[in-house]
């Protein structure tokens, strides 16, 4: 039994030291991507600034896309945390709504123009950031259901995890756009209230 309970600590130990090195990579090419740009930035600059060896971060990097990919991999669980930090009583869109209302405020303004153009400067980012999108909505969808887990609504909130995914995408589109004009918040409220607009009018 006692050694069953420390392999579990050392394992636990393991993983919370591999957490905290991905995070640090991530943090250490942010930065540099925002400072040098994406395609200036070397993955021996990056293993430098994140004082490991390269071989270090190719154990958990392949390439610069990945360390990209990975720091846009986290909309699903940004949209589910979100959504169970709301408090119950209203619609399922209503919720997210606000879900991604405070979501959109809490994001650092010229930090998010600058990585949103570094993710537009790679190709093969990009494709992979689509295809994150349509993940984006089943992690999503999957939530709700847990939350709403009535039968009769499976289609409701199917549709609706579509529309926020959607939403998320054109505000970040519309953001990228004006160049930062506006904050993400201003910008995604008003692409819901286009979106809710069309609603009350479809015949």
């Amino acid at each position: 039994m006692e050694k069953a309970g420390g392999e579990a600590v050392r394992q636990g130990l393991r993983e919370r030291k591999r957490r905290e090195t991905h995070l640090r990579i991530q943090n250490a090419a942010r930065a540099l991507f925002v400072a040098r740009g994406y395609a200036r930035t070397t993955l021996e600059d990056i293993a430098d600034a994140a004082n490991l060896s390269r071989r270090t971060l190719f154990h958990y990097f392949r390439s610069k896309d990945d360390i990209l990919m990975s720091m846009a991999g986290g909309m699903g669980e940004a949209l589910v945390q979100g959504l169970d930090a709301q408090p119950p009583g209203k619609s399922p869109l209503a919720t997210m709504m606000e879900a991604m209302k405070d979501i959109a405020e809490a994001q650092p303004h010229e930090e998010l123009l600058i990585f949103d153009k570094v993710m537009r400067s790679s190709e093969a980012v990009l494709a992979r950031k689509r295809a994150n999108y349509i993940l984006s909505e089943e992690v999503l969808f999957e939530a709700m259901q847990r939350r709403w887990p009535e039968p009769a609504m499976r289609e409701e909130l199917r549709l609706a995890a579509n529309m926020v995914v959607s939403v998320v995408r054109l505000s970040l589109e519309q953001f990228n756009r004006e160049e930062g004009k506006r904050s993400l918040a201003d910008v995604m409220n008003d692409e819901f209230s286009l979106m809710r607009g069309m609603l009350l009018h479809i015949r």
